[in-house]
């Protein structure tokens, strides 16, 4: 398996193997297209495979799409990686699984995000954030925030740390162990790019 060449060694690699050798995350088959922190932390594969095998009609249907676009990802199929995940997304908010439904929104802003899409993947994650907010669904608040930053990497770096930080606030809050190791990654990756960027410009 080829290992994520997006990972700051120094700051969370090897907090990530540990959890990885746990099983509480996996590897990626394939290095995430253009570095990005991707939706393999959350582990939706794994997760969704089983709800696929012990759910029915349109939640089973969405279930075996959020595998599926994981898959198309690892193959690097952006086309019907995103189409997946924007299926599901649609099935699981008419079941009206919220969970779920951030858990695919996540899927599909990566997508777009590593289909040069940022700013489109910014304002959904944006208007999903907003709606979990005023709803006091807090985990999936907490992922879509995180989805912004994630979408923020190639814009503003500033907004997408201060996203970064607040999505782990509410992991740690909530006691979301694997959300907590997945916003503290790229929050390391923004406070590198941020630093570099500066770096930079002290330079010119």
């Amino acid at each position: 398996q080829a290992r994520s060449h997006f990972i700051p060694e120094a700051l969370q690699a090897a907090k990530l193997r540990k959890m990885v050798r746990a099983g509480k995350l996996r590897e990626p088959d394939v290095a995430p297209l253009m570095g990005r922190l991707g939706s393999w932390v959350d582990c939706l594969a794994g997760k969704y495979s089983q709800m696929a095998e012990s759910s029915s009609g349109k939640k089973k249907e969405a279930a075996a799409l959020i595998s599926l676009a994981e898959g198309h990802m690892g193959s690097e199929d952006l086309a019907e990686a995103t189409k997946a995940a924007k299926d599901a997304v649609a099935m699981f908010k008419e079941v009206g699984d919220k969970a779920a439904t951030a858990d695919a929104e996540r899927m599909y802003v990566h997508a777009l995000c590593c289909g040069g899409k940022g700013a489109e993947a910014l304002e959904m994650a944006k208007e999903a954030m907003e709606g979990y907010k005023s709803s006091g669904a807090k985990l999936a608040q907490g992922k879509l925030l995180l989805s912004m930053a994630e979408a923020g990497l190639e814009g503003d770096v500033e907004s997408a740390v201060a996203s970064a930080t607040e999505a782990l606030s509410i992991f740690r809050s909530e006691g979301d162990k694997t959300m907590v190791a997945a916003a503290q990654v790229l929050t390391s990756t923004l406070c590198l790019k941020k630093k570099g960027e500066a770096k930079k410009k002290a330079d010119e």
